[in-house]
């Protein structure tokens, strides 16, 4: 069975349709011929641009209430109240079918074949580079992450026989899908909103990993305590399930005699031979390659039979894979070059965890190696900026000037925003960085402080597209 068979003659409603996950399940439906409109916020999102690929009708919610009559399925963003939104409301009173965002990806591992791919960080390069390798490949397939590859018109749907899930951990909402097969990443304390300890991470990424289908796969960097010893309790307790392990220190597939130069990544992957390269810079991405590279190797291989890592190893596949993420240029919103004027570069980056903050500023310094770095940093909800606070200090002194925004709200916190406030003011007297507020004089200070050479990263989880567009505007007309 596909997902076509459920949803013919269906016509989808998607309430918070912006939302990363939300608007690339809503352009991968409406490219495999499914009625899809939507509501949200007019605010421009940096999602905007992946929704107009296609022709998407989306009304604005704070001046449509009322949840069009012919309707039959509702799917709203889990960033939505189901208590409160009116359109979700009026959806429940007619007795419409109503999804959650990750309910209807549930949904959809229960009636297609799927694969996951998880991790507290690298699952959306991870995603978007599986995706990249099996363009090509023939494979009827689709993918669903929160991004679209950079420089690559948006596109997820290539057929309906194989899903390839980007699984996240917040809320325990990947442990609700069924899949044939796995990737996890990394394994690292987030989520304090939800997550109690580090622990309860763990807790939960063990209990994704047993949910693996019997005679499918777990494919896992190992390069951290978490990681291994997740590996190590799936090889006791889940002989079931086949366990692949890559790393710079694992005995299957090991990366070694890491080099950056002439904007290139280079490395080795025992036991295959050659070398092979990568467009992003710094170990952790190429791991993201690597074990994309895995999950797709498997996926051609092994689709409808058991995993022999013998034949993984010995087979041309996983190099051909390998070749392949050779040409992958990451994702949108990771590391993503929003222009170049004045021989000043604008980049946009996704990254919020203290950890993502360190792995991209290191990469920009592989890349600009001559450059002042200089980031505008926007700390995303209060319980995540008060859990790192001092990781945030740590990571985002690799930055050569740092501006920090206020603390983004989100539907997690409590919308205080005398406490946001609060927080980034702190956050920035702490790391030795300038507060401000206020967008516009922001870009005031930044137009007096940037020079030719510099490279400016707005770096967060919350709308920072909009600031890094006027940034690019304003040093596009003085440059004319």
């Amino acid at each position: 069975m596909n997902f076509h068979a459920y949803l013919e003659g269906k016509r989808l409603y998607f309430v918070g349709i912006k939302g990363t996950g939300m608007s690339s399940l809503a352009v991968m439906l409406t490219e495999a011929g499914v009625h899809v409109e939507g509501s949200d916020s007019i605010e421009v999102f940096q999602t905007d641009w992946i929704l107009s690929s296609q022709t998407i009708h989306i009304d604005d919610w704070s001046t449509t209430a009322e949840l069009p009559d012919y309707i039959d399925i509702v799917v709203y963003s889990a960033a939505c109240s189901f208590a409160t939104h009116v359109q979700i409301r009026q959806a429940v009173e007619k007795g419409l079918p109503v999804y959650s965002y990750p309910q209807f990806l549930a949904l959809l591992t229960r009636i297609s074949t799927c694969y996951g791919i998880a991790g507290t960080h690298g699952k959306t390069t991870s995603t978007g580079c599986v995706s990249h390798m099996l363009q090509h490949t023939g494979l009827p397939y689709y993918a669903i992450y929160g991004a679209t590859r950079q420089q690559e018109k948006p596109s997820y749907y290539y057929g309906d026989e194989i899903g390839i899930i980007e699984s996240c951990e917040y809320r325990d909402h990947f442990l609700s899908y069924e899949l044939k097969g796995a990737l996890v990443t990394t394994i690292d304390y987030d989520h304090p909103d939800f997550f109690a300890t580090e622990q309860e991470v763990e807790r939960s990424f063990w209990q994704f990993a047993s949910r693996i289908a019997r005679g499918g796969f777990l494919i896992i960097c190992t390069d951290s305590d978490a990681t291994s010893a997740l590996a190590l309790r799936m090889q006791q307790s889940c002989p079931q399930v086949t366990t692949i392990t890559y790393g710079k220190h694992s005995d299957m597939f090991r990366l070694y005699d890491y080099s950056y130069e002439t904007n290139q990544s280079f490395y080795k992957l025992a036991p295959l031979e050659g070398i092979f390269s990568s467009r992003l810079a710094g170990i952790p991405l190429c791991l993201d390659i690597v074990g994309a590279a895995l999950l797709s190797a498997c996926i051609l291989l092994f689709d409808n039979k058991n995993v022999d890592v013998e034949v993984l190893k010995r087979d041309g596949i996983l190099s051909a894979m390998l070749r392949e993420g050779e040409r992958f240029l990451g994702c949108t919103t990771r590391s993503e070059i929003m222009g170049t004027d004045d021989q000043i570069t604008f980049i946009n980056d996704y990254a919020h965890h203290p950890t993502e903050i360190k792995i991209t500023l290191e990469a920009l310094r592989l890349h600009y190696p001559e450059s002042r770095i200089i980031v505008i940093f926007s700390p995303h909800t209060v319980s995540r900026t008060k859990a790192f606070f001092n990781g945030f200090v740590q990571s985002l002194s690799c930055a050569d000037l740092l501006f920090i925004r206020n603390v983004a709200p989100s539907a997690r916190d409590d919308g205080d925003v005398t406490l946001c406030q609060t927080l980034a003011d702190s956050l920035a007297h702490t790391a030795n960085a300038l507060y401000i507020p206020d967008d516009d004089v922001l870009v005031r200070r930044l137009s007096g402080e940037l020079h030719s050479g510099d490279v400016c990263v707005t770096m967060g989880a919350g709308n920072t597209t909009s600031l890094i567009q006027r940034l690019v505007a304003l040093f596009r007309r003085s440059a004319e």
